[in-house]
């Protein structure tokens, strides 16, 4: 089972000061590679804090529109949220 925790005192500032703005501990996961690491929130959702607070943590908001399929002929995207840690 892969583990969705902070790996370094970077990660772990970054946490607890989400947490302080609000933001539900139990939807964050750090993941990634150990050179390129992001935050997922909840189920790729997008974290509701103003540009200028994701900016002052050094978080670089990404946005994926993946192809859910169709309904009634027409495609479906669902946008796919996650955070770089910089």
């Amino acid at each position: 089972m892969e583990n969705f925790e902070p790996i370094n005192e970077r990660e772990i500032f970054i946490k607890d000061r989400l947490i302080l703005l609000g933001i539900s501990e139990s939807d964050l996961q750090f993941r990634g590679t150990s050179d390129r690491r992001y935050i997922r929130y909840g189920y790729w959702k997008s974290i509701p804090l103003r540009n200028s607070q994701l900016t002052d943590l050094r978080l670089e908001e990404d946005l994926y529109e993946d192809d859910d399929g169709t309904f009634r002929g027409r495609p479906i995207y669902r946008k796919q949220y996650s955070y770089y840690i910089k």
